[in-house]
C-alpha cells in the first residue's frame, strides 16, 4: 500500500512537472510565435501588391524591397506626426494629475462614509 501511493505522487509530480516545462515553452516561445504569424500576415496581405509589380515588370527582389522601403517610411512619418500630439497629452496629464487624485480621494472617502 505504500508503494501505491509513492507510485501515484511520483505520477503526479511528473505531471506536474511536465505540465511546467510545456507553460515554460509557450511562454519562451510567445515572442516567436507572435513574429510567425505577423511574418505570415504582412506576406498575405503584401503579396498580391509585389504580384502587381512583378507583372509591371519590375524585378521581384526590387519591388519588395522598395515596397518595405515605403511601408517603413509611412510609419516613421506617422510615428513624426503622433509623437508631438501624443508629448503634448502626457504633458497635460502630467500637470493634472494631482488634481485628479485629489478628485478619487474624495469621492472615495465621501463614498466611504455613506
Amino acid at each position: 500500500m505504500q508503494s501505491l501511493t509513492r507510485e501515484r505522487l511520483i505520477k503526479s509530480l511528473a505531471v506536474i512537472g511536465i505540465l511546467l516545462l510545456g507553460m515554460a515553452v509557450v511562454f519562451m516561445t510567445e515572442n516567436i510565435l507572435v513574429s510567425f504569424v505577423l511574418g505570415f500576415v504582412i506576406y498575405y496581405l503584401l503579396t498580391p501588391v509585389v504580384n502587381a509589380i512583378e507583372r509591371s515588370g519590375i524585378n521581384r527582389r526590387l519591388g519588395t524591397t522598395g515596397l518595405f522601403i515605403l511601408i517603413t517610411a509611412a510609419f516613421g512619418f506617422g510615428v513624426y506626426l503622433l509623437l508631438p500630439a501624443t508629448a503634448s497629452q502626457i504633458s497635460a496629464f502630467k500637470s493634472e494629475l494631482p488634481e485628479l487624485i485629489d478628485g478619487t480621494t474624495k469621492i472615495l472617502y465621501t463614498s466611504e462614509q455613506k
